[in-house]
């Protein structure tokens, strides 16, 4: 079923317009002035996505998985809707999963009839997610650069308890020069976990995978240095950059490996591999609704 241009200019408003000529405080402010307002506006338009989902299964006949609900922080999986349009299966990786259900990326694929890989580094957190996401693979390990293996120490923020979620833990890169959004180190707890690479988590998979998204406070190079790309070929990568472009690692890695950037949404780059024609083309349709659309890296 395509997606109505009133819910396509409803994104617009969750969307922020990030040029990389941009200070990267002023952007930063930006972005924390309409945090409230894109809550708003997301509690609002998610059932819109529920309707539209929920319709294209009775269509096809198909009993959802689990609840068909939006997840995500930022309206990540309502772009990710827009952008593979109904696909009725596919194949996702999330890094940095959580529990599987809070703020979620993938959940909203998963009910509808995708499978997947999730990682979650946290292993009261692994547990939470493999209970909660039956049709994924759920894999407790942090992911670092070629030829990581073993364990690692990971620092675990336990936030302070007011909505139950501990974001922002991360695992410590000494080869990372980029900019990572930590709070304050004031309640945090030191977890040793299992250590490897995206490469070594893929090296049994055939097919192809339609969507990664990576979530890992500051330790992006590192996992892409331990990912082939060229091997994997992922359709679409979207990506946390907390840089906000002010640093062009990230994109220059991805850039070089093949990848299109498209489009921001808060936080994350959304890339496309520029052999799939037809998802760039999709891509930009969408993020013609949107004010991600003025942004070309």
């Amino acid at each position: 079923m395509t997606l109505t241009l009133t819910i396509l200019l409803a994104i617009a408003l969750v969307a922020f317009a990030i040029a990389t000529d941009k200070r990267h405080k002023r952007l930063r402010r930006r972005l924390a002035r309409a945090e409230r307002r894109e809550m708003e506006l997301l509690h609002t338009i998610k059932p819109l996505y529920v309707a539209n989902a929920q319709a294209r299964l009775r269509e096809r006949a198909v009993t959802p998985r689990m609840p068909v609900e939006f997840r995500s922080q930022f309206g990540e999986d309502i772009l990710l809707d827009a952008l593979f349009d109904g696909q009725e299966s596919g194949f996702f990786i999330e890094v940095g999963a959580y529990d599987g259900y809070t703020f979620a990326v993938t959940y909203a694929l998963e009910s509808q009839g995708w499978t997947g890989l999730l990682i979650e580094p946290v292993p009261s957190l692994h547990a939470k997610a493999q209970a909660r996401r039956p049709a994924a693979r759920v894999v407790n390990a942090a992911l670092s650069r070629k030829g990581s293996t073993g364990t690692a120490k990971f620092t675990h923020i336990l936030g302070d308890g007011s909505d139950g979620y501990d974001a922002s833990s991360y695992l410590e890169d000494p080869g990372a020069r980029g900019f990572s959004k930590r709070p304050p180190k004031t309640n945090v707890e030191h977890v040793e976990v299992p250590l490897t690479t995206m490469d070594d988590l893929l090296a049994d998979h055939s097919g192809p995978i339609d969507v990664v998204v990576i979530d890992v406070e500051g330790g992006e190079l590192a996992l892409l240095d331990g990912f082939d790309l060229e091997r994997f070929k992922p359709r679409a990568i979207l990506i946390e950059d907390h840089n906000l472009g002010s640093d062009t690692e990230i994109l220059s890695c991805l850039t070089r490996r093949g990848y299109v950037h498209v489009c921001w949404l808060a936080y994350n780059r959304l890339m496309i591999h520029k052999d799939d024609s037809a998802l760039i083309q999709r891509a930009q349709q969408v993020s013609q609704h949107t004010a991600t659309a003025k942004t070309a890296g």
